[in-house]
Formats: C-alpha cells, structure tokens, sequence
C-alpha cells in the first residue's frame, strides 16, 4: 500500500470520528426524551414540533442543521419518506438522514479502501457499486424476515385476543395481554400500540400507524376488522377467531407448498452455484487456460452473456416455485 493513499484515508476516518463526536455530544437529554415520546405521539415531523427542537436546543440544532441538510441534499425528499418506513418496518434504530450519510460513508470508505489496494478502476466502481447496494438489500432482508416472523405469530395471537375478549376484557386489556404472551415482533408491534392509546392516540389512528410499522397484509385485514366493529358494532371475539383461523390455515397451506416446490429451489440454486464453482476450480488447477476469458474482448462478451443467462433463469425458475394465493 502506497503512503499517497494511507495519509488521505487516515484523514477521512479522523473526520468521520469527530464528526460523530460533535453530533453526539450536542445530543441533549431533553433530546432524547423528545425522541423517544416521538414514537407514541400523533404528530411527527410537523413546523410546530421543530420549532419546540430548536428553541430548546438553539446550539445542538444549529450543529445538526448541516448534518440534516446534507442528508436531504443527497437524497430525493420521496425516498427519505421510504427509507424511514423501510426502517420502521425493519425495526432498524435509525434515522434517514443517518441511515443515508451511513450509506454514503461506506460507498466513501470502499472507494478510499479500492484506491489504497488496487490501481484498477473497474475494482473500485464494482466495490463502490456493492457497497452502495449492500445496506439496502439488509434492510429489506430484515423487513421481511420480520414480516415473516410476524405474520406466522398473528393467528395464535388473534385467537389469544379472542379468547381474552370472550372472557370480559375491554380491547385495550386484550392488546396488553396479547404483548405479555407472545414473543418478539408481535409483543413488541402490540406493546408499542398500547403506549400510544394509553398516551391519547386514538384508537383507529394508533392502529393505521401500526399497518404502515407492519407490512403485512393479514394485519390489514385484523385492522380493517376492528375498525368495522368499532363503527358499527358487532361481536369482535368471533370474527377475529375466523381470522385467526384463517390465518393458520393460509400459513399451513403455505408451509405445504414450500414443500412441494423444495426440489426446483434447490434445483435452481444448484444450477446457479454449479458455473461459479466450476470456474473457480479451473482457475486454481490451470489459470493459463481461463485467462482470455477476462482477457480478451470475446472472452469479456462471453462472460457477460453467461451471466445474463443466468439471472434470466434465476428468475424464471423463481417464477415457476412462486405460486399465487
């Protein structure tokens, strides 16, 4: 590694960490007791909530005011919106415009560490390109592991609810008993909406936040539910235990069809790896005879059209074992 790129990468990681320091330390305790009431308020993000931030903390949001603009300069307004709920529904701690100056200190951070170990430009943009790419694709891997985890535990809980609201409960004793009983997402998701209604949110108003923390269609449809019932009235213990019971069912059905459709997964993940391995195992016995393949002009379009071929069958065979309900 040439000293030329050690002293600029140095530097770049000392202003990253005083940059963290200040912001840190302008963090005030009022601060951060605003933001965590935040979450179980109605109003989020409205003049009057950021003109109470800043007369409270006139220095800290003059230090923060960079840091923010910043964020919102790099980043479209519309995808700050998303990225916030892809975090919320994630259950990630972390604000857009720091999840965004994250993504943009790490795109940073590869290009610096790609220029201090390689001279090829080609390394760099596909290192600055992953890197770019990787924390989106976490978020949504999270989100849907959580989604996953979430909608395999709302018909047991809706059948717990039922059965607390057949027994005399109010809803809002239902929702407590149903955070206390079941695990991690739904205890927490349930939890959380119980605080809001304790703090003065209205019911429906807690609830459609939940829908847009949970993406989950059965949750729209146990929503929807209550939110009739409370119109116009009705038996809820009843109709969530049909819900309930249809949301086993769907996960029974949908624990059958992963089974029936196991082999052309596999099949399909087998044919994927079974090139990248081959190749990998040529060029460790004999290089010399895998080099115009990323050589030569031909060789670079071979592999190109290899590699499209095999997303597009990736994709057709995830078509197929992906069955519509």
């Amino acid at each position: 590694m040439e000293m030329q790129y050690i002293v600029p990468l140095l530097a770049f990681f000392v202003v990253i960490l005083l940059f963290s320091g200040v912001y840190a330390v302008t963090r005030s305790k009022k601060e951060q007791v605003q933001s965590r009431l935040q979450k179980y308020t109605r109003s989020s993000g409205t003049e009057e909530k950021k003109e109470q931030e800043q007369t409270s903390d006139p220095q800290g949001g003059r230090l923060r005011k960079p840091f923010q603009s910043a964020s919102r300069a790099m980043a479209p307004r519309g995808w700050m919106k998303k990225a916030e709920l892809e975090l919320a529904q994630a259950d990630i701690p972390l604000k857009p415009e720091e999840y965004v100056m994250l993504n943009i200190l790490l795109v940073c951070a590869s290009i610096f560490l790609a220029f201090a170990l390689t001279d090829s430009l080609i390394v760099v943009l596909v290192l600055a390109l992953a890197s770019a790419l990787v924390p989106p694709m976490l978020v949504k891997r999270s989100r849907a592991r959580r989604t996953a985890r979430f909608n395999n535990q709302l018909g047991e809980g809706l059948v717990i609810m039922a059965n607390s609201l057949r027994a005399g409960f109010s809803f809002l004793q239902a929702v407590d008993t149903l955070s206390k009983e079941m695990p991690p997402p739904l205890s927490t998701e349930f939890a959380r909406l119980l605080k809001e209604m304790n703090l003065g949110t209205p019911t429906e108003e807690a609830l459609t936040r939940l829908m847009e923390r949970v993406d989950s269609e059965d949750l729209d449809l146990v929503v929807t539910a209550v939110k009739i019932q409370r119109q116009i009235g009705g038996n809820l213990a009843e109709v969530l235990d049909k819900i309930g019971h249809t949301i086993q069912e769907r996960i029974r059905f949908q624990g059958n069809l992963k089974t029936l459709t196991a082999q052309g997964r596999i099949s399909g993940l087998i044919i994927s790896l079974l090139p990248v391995f081959i190749l990998a195992f040529v060029m460790t016995v004999n290089p010399s005879y895998m080099s115009p393949l990323f050589s030569s002009p031909a060789g670079i379009v071979m592999l190109g059209l290899a590699v499209c071929s095999q997303v597009i069958g990736l994709l057709l065979i995830r078509k197929i074992v992906n069955i519509e309900y």
